[in-house]
């Protein structure tokens, strides 16, 4: 019970910070304009929010996923992973504003994923008074197996995808509005174009390596390359291009070995 207390509690943080989680919450969270003061202000609201989200997300999928484990526990577990969340990301909030060159730092996205991480599993431990390791290889069952699929899913395609655009603002390529998350051109986000691409494109991967027809990556690569064969000429925007294309592949490969290895394909269907 202990590995599908830490799976729905994932489920749940992924889902909150990267697909509920809003334009509007991430601007209060980080807010460019104004005294450090009222920054602030606006950050603990923001966070405040986003800690919000989390309890409520993580209470709703725990009680419908986790049945075996007690309200209480439910309660406690969800309401330490909000104040730890919030605890986490007040202090990025307050690095971020006090320098903010570490808005788009790729080391501080990913230090921040490996804290929520590790206070997913710390506080599902005290909360069930087990241990991961001694739980971890002897009660993996089939729902285990889907939800692990759903976390695959979730960081193959969004987490993925929000990787990709901070690490292209972060070695500061330009001409990258086709997968930036978030980037205005002409009224339009590019969210509406390249992100979905992307997302659809490792979604592809992710099947295609599960069912061992690694050969059909071609008709991705051959789509991808025609459509932007006249922006290759500029060789920056190629430069960012195979870079978002090797990330993007790797995650949805190393995604779609993981779905294979676990056989998972054959239980969903």
């Amino acid at each position: 019970m202990l590995i599908r207390l830490i799976l729905t509690l994932y489920i749940s943080h992924l889902l909150c910070d990267f697909v509920f989680q809003k334009k509007y919450l991430l601007e209060l969270r980080f807010k460019k304009h104004g005294k450090i003061i009222k920054k602030l202000r606006y950050s603990v609201l923001g966070n405040l929010i986003h800690s919000l989200m989390h309890f409520l997300c993580s209470l709703a999928l725990l009680y419908l996923l986790c049945f075996n484990i007690s309200f209480r526990n439910i309660l406690l577990v969800s309401a330490s992973i909000a104040i730890s969340h919030f605890i986490i990301d007040q202090s990025k909030s307050i690095i971020i504003i006090m320098k903010s060159s570490f808005r788009n730092n790729i080391h501080v996205f990913i230090i921040d994923q490996i804290f929520h991480i590790i206070s997913i599993i710390l506080f599902s431990e005290l909360v069930l008074n087990q241990s991961i390791y001694l739980d971890m290889f002897n009660s993996i069952t089939s729902v285990d197996k889907v939800l692990i699929t759903i976390i695959v899913l979730l960081i193959s395609t969004y987490g993925i995808g929000i990787f990709i655009n901070k690490f292209i603002k972060y070695i500061n390529i330009k001409k990258c509005e086709d997968y930036l998350y978030i980037k205005k051109n002409k009224g339009l986000s590019a969210y509406n174009g390249g992100f979905i691409v992307g997302v659809l494109e490792r979604i592809f991967i992710l099947m295609v390596i599960a069912i061992g027809q690694p050969t059909m990556l071609v008709y991705v690569l051959t789509a991808k390359s025609i459509v932007r064969f006249k922006k290759l000429d500029d060789s920056r925007f190629a430069e960012y291009f195979l870079i978002g294309t090797f990330i993007s592949f790797i995650g949805g490969i190393i995604g779609g070995i993981v779905l294979r290895y676990l056989n998972i394909i054959p239980i969903i269907i």
